[in-house]
């Protein structure tokens, strides 16, 4: 199994209750598999989600990033 260090996770503030649940979720994983979560970011929607990322990766050195988010459709 491999490894991985510090894993930053951005979570969408649309439809928030369902995100958290999801962020909660993605906490307890990350702990059972010994990884470390570093920072919670939350944008506003899916859409600021790439914009995100490139933001995050010129500030910080991480393993790996998670996206808590989603589109319903015909909304």
């Amino acid at each position: 199994m491999i490894k991985m260090g510090l894993i930053h996770i951005i979570c969408t503030s649309y439809h928030k209750p369902q995100i958290e649940k999801m962020l909660e979720v993605a906490k307890k994983t990350a702990k059972e598999e010994g990884r470390q979560i570093g920072d919670v970011y939350w944008l506003p929607g899916v859409l600021e989600i790439p914009y995100g990322i490139r933001k995050i990766s010129k500030k910080y050195v991480y393993d790996g990033n998670q996206h808590d988010g989603f589109v319903v459709l015909g909304i």
